[in-house]
């Protein structure tokens, strides 16, 4: 099981998505577009195939027919743009198969529409394949101080200590709590990390009273190597120190506690501590890494070296990622980035109040090796990457020129105002907009 992993993911005319296909890359995908596209559903789709994750549910449409509802788990919006308007029956997709995802063993997944008629949904699966791997959601758990009264005296395992993090940062989301050993938990998946951290410390070296876990030997150690890969220099790194009972970050600019870490460094250690333990349980063997929205929470000087860091200190874990950010498309060079992307029903670009469904690009090497500011208008399709204020101004101003003639004392004026504005740099492109 170790080394099976997805290959291939394809959907058609499902929900959003018209054609979707994408081959992982060995390494990193990356997956961007704009709200709405679909990346968060591709990453649910591939997700349910990790242990201790359940199939994912979606939300069906309600359709009103006569005097009943009924639920469609796949509508596909007709076509033709004055269709849009007439209260008809909408064409659905064909209810047997919406997508398929290819294995590295080769083998095929068919995924198809429930025959159910409910407001929740899962796609059914022809293969029930368990692929090891981990995914890291968009949001993490506020932060929350929770002292440790006690650890266990026989150690956590890396597969313990994760299956420990994973529920409370289940409960966490669903505001409920955890049982465990015969008593409910409500605590912050910080107290798992800290509680597996001292575990490590204590369990995997022992003394001349206590012998070590051999499971358990090296991993302290491992996950500070892990954490000076990951972590930024100027945070300035140094090691992890148990202070009983606390764990405390030690760095060049001072020592905190690890729960007193700021909003982007606490993301990095906990992205970082489960992909560790990902990488512990299955030792030499292959593991997928979803990350949603890695961008959350991280200074853009972060989001340009985070992921180059983090793929790098694990070398055996195949990464997907879904990002709106410039800065994590273009950080590994090594990689590949399917764009999706809004397109009327031939493919053309789209018009106002137009069908509209998602289509999946692959970017070349130029696209994604560009500025920040070229990728957000070819790749993530912002037009214009100024503040809509000063848009607004740039194109006021152009307009007074529209029907001037521009000779020597017209481009001295429009210079001359653009600067009054705030806009001198902008001088090409309100030479461009007189033109158009």
């Amino acid at each position: 099981m170790e080394d099976l992993l997805v290959d291939r993911l394809t959907l058609s005319r499902w929900r959003q998505f018209n054609e979707i296909d994408i081959e992982f890359h060995d390494r990193l995908t990356v997956l961007t577009g704009a709200n709405g596209a679909g990346k968060s559903t591709i990453l649910k789709i591939l997700k349910c195939h990790f242990p201790y994750e359940s199939d994912e549910k979606f939300l069906a449409t309600p359709i009103r027919e006569k005097e009943s509802i009924r639920f469609s788990p796949g509508n596909w919006l007709l076509t033709k743009f004055d269709e849009i308007f007439r209260p008809s029956k909408p064409v659905e997709t064909d209810q047997q198969k919406v997508g398929q995802v290819t294995y590295s063993n080769k083998s095929i997944c068919s995924l198809s529409l429930p025959a159910s008629d409910t407001m929740q949904y899962a796609l059914r699966r022809s293969l029930n394949q368990e692929i090891p791997g981990v995914s890291i959601s968009s949001h993490r758990p506020a932060p929350k101080y929770d002292q440790l009264k006690h650890i266990p005296i026989s150690g956590l395992s890396p597969r313990e200590a994760f299956q420990f993090y994973f529920e409370l940062e289940k409960a966490s989301a669903e505001q409920s709590v955890y049982h465990r050993d015969g008593v409910w938990v409500r605590m912050n998946p910080l107290a798992a990390l800290k509680e597996a951290i001292i575990s490590f410390a204590t369990f995997g070296v022992g003394n001349e009273h206590v012998k070590p876990v051999p499971e358990l030997a090296g991993l302290y150690e491992k996950f500070q190597a892990i954490l000076s890969k990951v972590l930024p220099p100027e945070v300035g790194f140094e090691r992890l120190e148990i202070r009983t009972p606390e764990v405390v970050v030690v760095s060049s600019s001072g020592d905190f506690p690890i729960d007193g870490a700021s909003g982007g460094l606490m993301s990095l250690i906990q992205l970082s501590w489960q992909v560790f333990l990902q990488s512990q349980i299955f030792k030499s063997g292959r593991f997928m890494v979803l990350i949603d929205e890695p961008e959350n929470h991280l200074h853009p000087s972060m989001q340009r070296s985070f992921l180059r860091n983090i793929v790098d200190a694990f070398p055996q874990a195949r990464f997907v990622v879904a990002t709106h950010s410039p800065f994590i498309i273009s950080s590994v060079k090594e990689s590949v980035v399917y764009a999706l992307q809004h397109r009327a029903a031939d493919g053309a670009s789209l018009k106002p109040l137009e069908p509209r469904s998602v289509v999946s690009s692959k970017l070349d090497t130029v696209q994604k090796a560009g500025p920040a500011n070229d990728i957000l208008r070819e790749v993530l399709g912002v037009p214009v990457t100024m503040p809509e204020w000063s848009a607004d101004e740039l194109e006021r101003i152009a307009a007074t020129f529209a029907s001037k003639k521009m000779d020597a004392d017209a481009i001295q004026s429009l210079r001359a105002q653009l600067q009054a504005a705030g806009l001198g740099e902008f001088y090409p492109d309100a030479l461009e907009r007189i033109v158009k």
